[in-house]
């Protein structure tokens, strides 16, 4: 922590490395806003991709009855044939 952020580091009175607290409120405040950021582009691009998902569903479930109802047409195909 020394290396990063030195003005957190200060000597305790016995001459040891200790942590200043107070200098790290907005160091931790600044990497909340940060994780914040984060957090609303991630739930921007999830909200974006649940549309593209349910179009795309819509369009499965288009194709999917076309589908059946070629079938039923090369049915009756196949029978009036025999």
């Amino acid at each position: 922590m020394n290396n990063v952020y030195v003005e957190l580091v200060k000597e305790n009175s016995d001459g040891k490395p200790g942590v200043n607290y107070a200098c790290m409120v907005p160091v931790l405040l600044e990497a909340i806003k940060e994780q914040q950021k984060q957090n609303e582009k991630s739930q921007k691009e999830y909200e974006e991709q649940k549309v593209k998902t349910g179009s795309q569903q819509e369009l499965i479930e288009k194709q999917q009855k076309e589908l059946n109802e070629l079938k039923k047409i090369i049915q009756q195909l196949i029978n009036a044939n025999k």
